[in-house]
């Protein structure tokens, strides 16, 4: 935080000074959450507005502002006393609106299990369904008959996992080999998860759109060879 210190007016008429900063909109949003964090041991906490701006540092109008949109986001839960807690809303949400704008499917109630914390104590999570598509497209630098591929470099990142994902997955290959050609301890996803091959031509092969030049062009050896001496006689 840097700038000078500002003022916000609680509700008991006490001024609090607020240190203005030049954090990013997202870094004050979970600042706002980070205001309920309790001390260990401690159970969740009910803050009022004010002390909300004062644990996150903010002025008290762009509390309001935040705090407005976590409410609306089920993040923070607004209670008949004026205070707020953290609670986030795991059913309910809009899935379908209707022509008037109201909200005509709402999503079910998530399932929760408590594990054990790495902090100490126990703590709620929320269990989140694999996701799971009809189609799955991947691109494999090479690939056999059985499905099995083979991925080149950053490729891995995601295409394997997307892969696994697809109820029906198809895979364009640059190479195709025959079974047997690939090492088994080179395989990236095996072609169990596989079910439609797709052989690439040569120019499609070499066809990468994504991949892009991002250096800058540098000058040739002969011509920094005859560039001119500066004013110190060096080259």
């Amino acid at each position: 935080m840097s700038g000078k210190p500002a003022h916000t007016t609680a509700a008991d008429g006490l001024s609090a000074p607020v240190a203005v900063d030049n954090r990013s909109v997202a870094a004050r949003l979970f600042a706002i959450l980070d205001a309920f964090t309790a001390p260990a041991g401690a159970t969740s906490l009910t803050l009022t507005l004010t002390a909300i701006a004062q644990r996150a540092g903010l002025p008290l109008s762009t509390t309001h502002r935040l705090v407005a949109e976590w409410v609306g986001w089920g993040g923070l839960t607004k209670h008949d006393n004026g205070q707020y807690s953290l609670g986030m809303k795991l059913w309910g949400l809009p899935w379908r609106y209707g022509p008037d704008g109201e909200v005509t499917v709402s999503s079910p109630p998530k399932q929760t299990r408590t594990f054990s914390s790495l902090r100490g104590g126990e703590k709620e999570y929320v269990l989140e369904e694999a996701i799971v598509t009809d189609y799955t497209l991947v691109r494999a630098a090479k690939g056999d008959r059985h499905g099995n591929l083979v991925f080149e470099k950053s490729a891995r990142n995601f295409n394997p996992v997307a892969g696994m994902a697809g109820r029906i997955t198809i895979a364009e290959v640059d190479e195709l080999v025959e079974p047997g050609k690939i090492d088994p301890d080179q395989v990236h996803l095996a072609g169990i998860y596989v079910n439609r091959i797709v052989q690439l031509g040569a120019v499609d092969a070499a066809d990468l759109p994504i991949e892009k030049t991002t250096t800058r062009p540098r000058p040739s050896a002969s011509a920094v060879a005859h560039s001119p001496p500066d004013e110190t006689g060096a080259n």
